[in-house]
């Protein structure tokens, strides 16, 4: 089996190299993996109470990522269209099966290719 390993600095840098990596798979412009990494990152510092698309996360991304209003809802419809984010009890937050899960300050991803 192959393996492969990278170290980052910081955890935030964590979520762009994840997103980096499976994007492989989502086929996403640049912007759109900075967009979606930064939304990892919001995912793990929102309370469960509120919705991962509240008004202040917006703002946030649109702050952090440099883009602005009209991009952030083409990102996020695009976004809800390939099931990345979900919404559950009318609030938004991301798809479980792809969230990072970070255990002892690393992520391990498996990539299964099968030949038909």
């Amino acid at each position: 089996m192959n393996q492969f390993k990278k170290s980052v600095q910081s955890k935030n840098n964590i979520y762009f190299e994840y997103t980096n990596l499976i994007n492989s798979l989502l086929g996403l412009t640049n912007k759109q993996v900075i967009v979606l990494s930064k939304l990892f990152e919001l995912n793990d510092i929102t309370p469960l109470t509120k919705s991962l698309l509240n008004r202040d996360n917006r703002k946030e991304i649109i702050e952090s990522c440099t883009i602005d209003e009209c991009n952030l809802s083409t990102y996020l419809t695009l976004f809800k269209n390939k099931s990345l984010l979900v919404q559950e009890n009318g609030k938004y937050k991301l798809y479980q099966g792809i969230k990072p899960l970070i255990y002892d300050n690393h992520i391990e991803v498996v990539f299964t290719i099968n030949i038909e």
